[in-house]
């Protein structure tokens, strides 16, 4: 199990403090970290889930889109892959998985790119996107169904929600580790 040598989040931009969970029961969120480009392959990226107080979220389908850009803000995106996902693990701050997803994206010509999912709840209970405490200015959201939304999307510190977002590139791919021990937006705090 000598995984050490695998790529772990080259692209982490949140510091894995537990802050919140957030979504918009009953509704659509797309949301989206902005991050520069320092390596030109993306070869996986990886979300941390949130919860369903209604049940789970295991099993539904995410929709996940990379775009590229030339600088923080999702106003001039170029679409660089995307597809539908369906969710493997949720609930990240009870048990840290990240639901990884392969893409293999260049990259190149990009000074910045974003990493984006949208999640449709219909249940009325599910707050998909986990948040950490850190404050960078790079996490974007949208109360909209489809990740080219986030163009149209804000900052969340402007929606009084100021963290970021638990999503990552190129980490390990599941298998090549051990266990490594807005208006309409709401969010649910962990329980202590």
């Amino acid at each position: 199990c000598l995984a050490g040598a695998a790529v772990a989040d080259v692209y982490q931009i949140d510091n894995d403090e537990a802050l919140t969970n957030i979504g918009v029961p009953g509704g659509p969120i797309t949301w989206g970290n902005a991050f520069e480009t320092t390596d030109t392959m993306l070869e996986n990226i990886a979300f941390g889930l949130g919860i369903n107080q209604g049940g789970t979220m295991v099993g539904s389908e995410m929709a996940w889109e990379v775009f590229g850009s030339q600088q923080n803000n999702p106003s001039f995106l170029t679409s660089l892959g995307g597809g539908l996902h369906t969710i493997e693990n949720d609930a990240y701050w009870d048990n840290g998985n990240l639901d990884v997803i392969d893409v293999n994206i260049d990259l190149t010509g990009y000074s910045w790119f974003f990493i984006v999912g949208s999640y449709n709840d219909t249940t009325g209970t599910t707050f998909a996107a986990a948040q950490a405490s850190n404050v960078t200015f790079q996490s974007w959201a949208a109360v909209a169904p489809t990740p080219a939304d986030i163009a149209g999307g804000a900052l969340i510190d402007d929606f009084g929600l100021p963290g970021t977002w638990v999503i990552r590139g190129n980490v390990p791919a599941p298998g090549a580790i051990c266990l490594l021990g807005l208006a309409g937006l709401a969010g649910r705090r962990r329980r202590g």
